[in-house]
This record gives structure tokens, sequence and C-alpha cells, in this order.
């Protein structure tokens, strides 16, 4: 699995998901993650970011 965020345009409202399996363009994944809300999202100026979590960020710190 991967984590992702879901976000608007200006990145001021998201919400992280937990991407547990592809198929082409669709993902399967278990929303509101960290403590995060699940949010009715629109197609349009919303985009998907793979990328560094709060939660990831944590764990790594605590293994230095």
């Amino acid at each position: 699995y991967f984590l992702g965020t879901i976000q608007n345009s200006s990145g001021s409202i998201f919400e992280v998901v937990r991407c547990t399996g592809r198929s082409g363009d669709t993902l399967t994944v278990t929303r509101a993650q960290e403590g995060s809300t699940a949010r009715a999202w629109g197609v349009s100026g919303t985009f998907f970011v793979i990328g560094e979590t709060s939660a990831t960020l944590t764990a790594l710190q605590s293994k230095l």
C-alpha cells in the first residue's frame, strides 16, 4: 500500500487515503486516514498527491 493525499487546488482542504490497489486509472482506497475527514470531492480543481504525510515523517523521525 501507499498513502496519498486528495486536496483542493490551494492545498487548504485535504484528505489522507491509503491506496491498496490500482487498475488503470482506478484506485482502491481506505479513506480518512491519519485523522483526516472523508469529504465529497469534485473532479475540477482536485489533485491526488503521493508523498510524505505527517505520520510518515513522524515514523522516520522516531528511527533517527
